[in-house]
């Protein structure tokens, strides 16, 4: 009675076709993360202003990183932290000529 009421909604119970339904769902993620590929968005004025902006941030963060180490303030480190990630994602962003906010539909000025 389980497996038949299993079987209507599409779970498995770990019968005889298992392996098959597992290769075929990494198949399919396989598939869509080959689809979800950083197309181009930025232009050249838009990649040098984020690479400075992204190295200027990662200075920043190293900074307040240590003088937090000096000083003990709980505000430098969680601002060190938030531009230790922010500066290099924008590293990123400008390598690869990908802006996230204009992948998701935002509009920035450049």
């Amino acid at each position: 009675m389980a497996e038949n009421r299993a079987a209507l909604v599409g779970i498995s119970l770990g019968c005889r076709n298992s392996t098959l339904a597992s290769s075929g769902v990494r198949r399919e993620l396989d598939q869509s993360a080959s689809l979800m590929k950083l197309t181009p968005n930025i232009d050249d004025i838009g990649r040098k202003s984020r690479l400075i902006g992204g190295i200027i941030a990662s200075l920043c963060a190293i900074g307040l990183i240590i003088a937090w180490t000096f000083t003990g303030s709980r505000t430098m480190l969680v601002v060190g932290i938030i531009l230790g990630i922010t500066g290099p994602f924008m590293i990123f962003e400008a390598a690869h000529g990908w802006c996230v906010l204009r992948a998701m539909g935002m509009k920035t000025p450049m």
